[in-house]
């Protein structure tokens, strides 16, 4: 987009009483949104975990929509499973 300005989405999350706590004490401290508190926090793990992010393509209503391979599963990857010999 022109001006450096990027298509934003709203993302819905569901919170426990002492994550909410944390994000307020957070946003207080820095002085910054709720928004960009997830964005350092998610950006900051990211980076230690050595996670690169998944590419997103934009719909014509500028809603993001991840590409359609496995890797973009919301599920979480079970990577202790054990196989069957029986």
């Amino acid at each position: 987009m022109p001006g450096g300005l990027s298509v934003r989405d709203q993302v819905n999350v569901r919170l426990s009483d002492e994550a909410i706590a944390i994000l307020y004490a957070l946003q207080d401290h820095y002085g910054i949104s709720q928004s960009a508190v997830f964005e350092i926090l998610l950006r900051e793990k990211a980076r230690a975990e050595g996670i690169k992010p998944n590419p997103l393509v934009h719909s014509g209503s500028g809603t993001a929509k991840r590409r359609a391979h496995a890797a973009s599963s919301h599920r979480p990857r079970n990577h202790s499973k054990v196989q069957d010999d029986g």
